[in-house]
């Protein structure tokens, strides 16, 4: 993507191939965002960012942030990404992990530099899953002692936030 961008849009006449009905643009700008909509199928492609950061609107009080730290033509893998709904959401049953995203974002970890011994590269998928129940403990833990530790908004808030954990597990 970061390819297409950098030699296919620019301001000049011939930066645009072909004619633009909105969607060459929409792509462009959900590209440069890291990510864009796969058609017909509620799915997003994720990619590299092209900006330092962004904020997007998505209405009720929902907000998509998108930090990439040290953004450079170099530095083109994700190193996080967050569920497909909420951390506490009640339908923790249709969470899910895709192994393809996992996979791509071990991958940004692995080449993004030098930080990582072989150890903790051969026990990256162990400690993914093994984090995320540790989580799901804290949660729990913290619901059934009364929720002193984790600010709650409603009656098992912290039961459904472990709920979701475990599914993720």
């Amino acid at each position: 993507m970061r390819w297409t961008l950098k030699n296919r849009f620019s301001p000049d006449i011939n930066g645009l191939d072909g004619n633009d009905d909105g969607a060459l643009s929409s792509w462009y700008v959900f590209s440069a965002l890291g990510f864009y909509p796969i058609a017909g199928t509620g799915e997003y492609y994720v990619g590299s960012p092209a900006v330092n950061g962004a904020e997007l609107d998505l209405g009720n009080g929902r907000q998509l942030k998108i930090t990439a730290l040290n953004n450079s033509a170099k530095n083109v893998y994700v190193r996080s990404a967050t569920l497909n709904m909420a951390e506490d959401s009640k339908d923790y049953k249709n969470v899910v992990c895709r192994r393809d995203i996992f996979e791509a974002l071990a991958k940004g970890f692995v080449e993004a530099g030098d930080f990582l011994n072989a150890a903790e590269i051969g026990n990256m998928t162990f400690g993914g899953l093994l984090m995320t129940l540790e989580c799901g403990v804290r949660f729990l833990t913290d619901y059934l002692d009364g929720d002193h530790y984790f600010k709650i908004h409603r009656p098992e808030h912290n039961l459904d936030r472990c709920r979701t954990q475990f599914a993720l597990v």
